[in-house]
């Protein structure tokens, strides 16, 4: 019939989409109103608990299209939040996807619930059905917010500890950037103080050993500076007269540079022959004229002079897990604390290195701590024009214990009031569903009370009509009873008018009239038709 499209479970199925559709538009304008404070993230912050109200009021279609409808307005150009721009798309299509599938157990769980919870009930009303979305509301809703503000906060403590540590490498590298900086000014002076004959200064030893002594005044990075021949003999050196039977033509800072000029080049951390110290050597090749090599200039720096900045570094910064001075092939210069086990090479596989060899002057990556460690955040910055990188590590445990605490403290205070919400709305429901319950009972009590009265009249109806149609069929029996006998009385008498066609239709008459009678009595239950014997067997 062209009527039956607009029955009412129909419009109330459209109203439901319609519902939802608009529901999500004003979530759409709500996330946008919140723009200037949010940014371009948590584009879902109001989308999530939008879509799973609706999916628990409407079902899961109405959920899974207010979350289309978010998402297109979370795509749209020309509507915030912009994720196009941040490679967020394929993230954001993904979260709707979990969203979906969110809707759906929602209303599943939500359908199950309420076959399960009250089957005798018949009809849910429209209060209950809102109050199991506050209950569900009530639970969803600060869980998701506090997911998605986590998520949020987390995200900003990522960067805030990103920028923490690229703080905290660029001051160490500055340190170490002045220091070498010092260190390069010291190799080049000395090597133009000894551009002359080898045997010449050798004569003058004391006087060019005096102003490499003043030289490396007020300088406490520096243990000493040497001066070596082509043939790796002393030439000068600035804390003592030369030893001619010392050679370092077996180390590999020496033979590195005279195979090729490498500019400044700098040493794996050793014990000099003759100070027994502890150090590592800046090199610089001397220059010639002719461009023979002539020898190199060492000025050999003290590793306890970075350890003793990187140890003051680590008590102001508990945050911070180790500093390092590494040269680019992994040997490590100086490190605090000490490298566990007395290990003088960080992993070949370490991220930063990885990254130097990449090409890569400065960066944050991450990677496992060492020994019993959790993960680690590292800044990293090679040192222009030198073969070595600062790597700062911070454990990121202790750099997201800020964002732990915020969120222990955020979470303990909304706990209670969720909490509340829970079994205040719980126990309304729960009143509700009394309530409900109890007028169903007394509607089905007063629909048996009906249907019994109703038997009643019935009954009694019928209890009356028989004892009116008894009383009519002992009145007519007797009348009957009385034209049978004086039919008989007349027969007898005259015999001869017996066979009269009158007297047999009287008598067809009255064993009708007799049929009749016990008819209406049986009716009445006070004699039955016509008792007949039968032969089950037959």
């Amino acid at each position: 019939m062209p009527h039956s499209r607009f029955r009412p479970s129909s419009i109330a199925r459209n109203a439901r989409w319609l519902a939802a559709a608009l529901a999500a538009l004003v979530a759409v304008l709500l996330r946008a109103l919140l723009q200037p404070a949010l940014g371009d993230e948590l584009p879902f912050i109001i989308a999530a608990p939008v879509s799973l109200f609706c999916a628990l009021m409407w079902g899961a279609g109405p959920g899974a299209l207010a979350t289309s409808i978010c998402l297109a307005g979370t795509l749209l150009p020309a509507l915030p939040p912009d994720v196009l721009n941040r490679d967020g798309a394929v993230r954001s299509v993904g979260f709707s996807m979990v969203l979906v599938a969110a809707c759906v157990l929602v209303a599943r769980v939500n359908a199950l619930r309420r076959r399960t919870d009250n089957p005798g009930a018949t009809v849910d009303m429209p209060l209950v059905r809102w109050l199991n979305a506050a209950l569900f509301g009530a639970v969803l809703i600060p869980a998701t917010a506090f997911v998605l503000v986590g998520w949020w906060t987390y995200d900003r403590a990522l960067l805030a500890s990103r920028e923490t540590v690229l703080q905290r490498a660029d001051l160490v590298y500055q340190h170490a950037r002045r220091t070498f900086d010092v260190a390069e000014k010291l190799t080049v002076e000395a090597a133009l103080l000894t551009t002359g004959d080898d045997d010449l200064i050798r004569r003058h030893e004391s006087e060019a050993r005096q102003r490499l002594t003043d030289m490396l005044l007020g300088v406490p990075s520096v243990v000493n500076l040497n001066v070596w021949d082509a043939l790796a003999i002393p030439v000068v050196r600035s804390d003592r007269a030369i030893d001619p039977t010392v050679t370092v033509a077996d180390r590999g800072y020496f033979r590195r540079q005279a195979e090729q000029d490498l500019g400044f080049d700098l040493s794996e951390v050793l014990h000099g022959r003759q100070t027994g110290r502890e150090l590592f050597n800046l090199t610089y090749r001397r220059p010639a004229v002719d461009g023979r090599f002539k020898g190199i200039v060492a000025v050999s720096l003290n590793p306890e002079y970075f350890r003793e900045y990187y140890r003051a570094i680590l008590a102001q910064n508990a945050d911070v897990a180790s500093i390092e001075l590494v040269r680019t092939d992994g040997q490590i210069l100086a490190r605090w604390p000490l490298p566990a086990q007395g290990g003088t090479r960080v992993a070949a596989d370490a991220p930063s290195l990885e990254a130097v060899r990449r090409g890569e002057s400065s960066g944050v990556v991450y990677g496992p701590g060492q020994g019993a460690g959790g993960q680690r955040i590292a800044a990293f910055r090679r040192l222009e024009e030198l073969p070595v990188l600062v790597v700062v590590s911070f454990d990121q445990a202790a750099l997201m214990s800020g964002w732990a605490r915020t969120m222990g403290i955020v979470g303990a205070m909304a706990l209670p009031i969720t909490l509340l919400l829970i079994a205040v709305t719980a126990i309304a429901r729960r009143r509700v569903q009394l309530e409900q319950r109890a007028q169903h009972e007394l509607h089905e009590q007063m629909r048996l009370r009906a249907a019994s009265e109703k038997h009643a009249l019935e009954a009694h109806r019928r209890e009356t009509l028989a004892t009116l149609t008894a009383g009519v069929a002992h009145d007519f029996n007797n009348l009957l009873a009385i034209l049978s006998n004086s039919l008989h009385i007349q027969n007898a008498r005259h015999p001869e008018h017996a066979a009269e066609s009158q007297n047999a239709a009287m008598r067809r008459a009255v064993q009708s009239g007799t049929r009749l009678t016990r008819q209406l009595l049986s009716l009445t239950r006070r004699q039955t038709l016509r008792p007949e014997v039968i032969d089950l067997r037959s």
